[in-house]
């Protein structure tokens, strides 16, 4: 064995099998193939090429822009999941179907979110009374009286089972004649006149001495309330007379605790606190 000296000389690596230094890179430019981190190698990859990214929908509403499903939750500012339990509740319609797993929405679907939005929200309506509500606008049979009715019919609470209210048969015939009194042409199968009843008899229950002229006042304001309504405010739509009942509620009710505080503020004020007498 020759002395550690005299062993051979290593030959040069050969210029193929010299690192190569790292090549230069397209900054900004994706490649498909996703090499070199996603960047586009310069003269390496064929499928090297520009590809614009995907600009977010806008909804034009005069041109009736399409959007996808986070699209239509960043515009309405509702999270993903609310418009997904929507559609599987059958609330809000599906999309239309582009892809496997994907739709597009429009502004149809904007729009019944934004009245879902009102009628959960600052109405206050359960979600069963919100489907009958939209049930109701989407049934375009009927005729615009009809449809108004039936919006508002859709609006009366969920009515308690018979077992709950045994003695709500004397409060029903009080209510209907009631209503003859009054001159009011209601449907004697409107929900009306079954929660004006549960309600009389929960009173009856507390109170043995009240009946049904403990709401004379009330009929008088709710028919003196409608007439400036309908005078002032006409029923275009069936969808804009329910938004404008649901919302009038609550701001009558509102307005109605606001009157009672006012009217303890004023009764029950300490004499410091009551205003000086000219």
């Amino acid at each position: 064995m020759a002395p550690p000296s005299c062993r051979p000389a290593v030959p040069a690596p050969s210029s193929r099998l010299r690192r190569r230094p790292p090549p230069a890179v397209l900054p900004g430019v994706r490649c498909p193939r996703r090499c070199h981190r996603r960047y586009v190698r310069a003269g390496r990859c064929r499928a090297a090429e520009s590809r614009p990214r995907r600009r977010p929908a806008v909804a034009t509403g005069t041109l009736g822009g399409r959007m996808r499903i986070s699209d239509l939750a960043r515009i309405s500012g509702i999270p993903l999941p609310t418009i997904k339990f929507y559609i599987r509740e059958r609330l809000l319609p599906p999309g239309r179907p582009t892809a496997r797993n994907q739709a597009e929405y429009g502004e149809e679907h904007l729009a019944r979110l934004r009245l879902i939005r009102v009628l959960a929200g600052i109405g206050r309506l359960s979600l069963s009374s919100v489907r009958r509500v939209l049930a109701a606008l989407d049934d375009k049979g009927l005729a615009l009286g009809a449809q108004c009715r039936a919006t508002i019919w859709a609006l009366f609470p969920d009515q308690p089972e018979e077992d709950d209210a045994p003695d709500v048969g004397p409060a029903r015939v009080q209510v209907d004649a009631f209503i003859d009194r009054l001159g009011w042409e209601v449907d004697v199968a409107s929900p009306g006149r079954d929660t004006l009843a549960h309600v009389l008899t929960a009173l009856q229950r507390l109170d043995a001495d009240c009946d049904i002229e403990v709401f004379s006042e009330h009929a008088e304001s709710a028919e003196r309330i409608v007439t400036h309504e309908f005078q002032h405010e006409s029923a275009h739509s069936a969808t804009a007379m329910a938004v404008w009942n649901v919302l009038s509620e609550v701001a009558f009710e509102a307005m109605r605790r606001m009157a009672q505080e006012s009217y303890l503020a004023r009764r029950y004020a300490t004499p410091a606190e009551q205003p000086a007498s000219a």
